[in-house]
């Protein structure tokens, strides 16, 4: 379980000479991060599609600024995570 692979294909690519590493973070720091990308990706495509919508008219530029700064600062949390 520590290399999140099932063990017949453990056996497999130790038998072909493969060098297994095991993950830097635990199986729930890896869920939780994928949860908060995945928020991240929907919230950016809200953001694409108000966009879109106001594309002919003068959107809310204060507002649009602080959402795609809240995105980046919490974007900038999780790459700080796995590095």
């Amino acid at each position: 379980e520590t290399l999140n692979m099932s063990v017949p294909a453990f056996v497999k690519k130790k038998a072909q000479g493969s060098r297994l590493v095991a993950p830097k973070l635990d199986k729930e720091t890896r869920q939780s991060i994928a949860k908060d990308l995945s928020m991240l990706g929907a919230n950016a495509n809200q953001i694409a599609k108000y966009c879109n919508q106001h594309q002919h008219e003068a959107p809310n530029y204060e507002a649009l600024e602080r959402n795609i700064s809240e995105l980046r600062e919490r974007l900038d949390e999780i790459w700080q995570q796995l590095n």
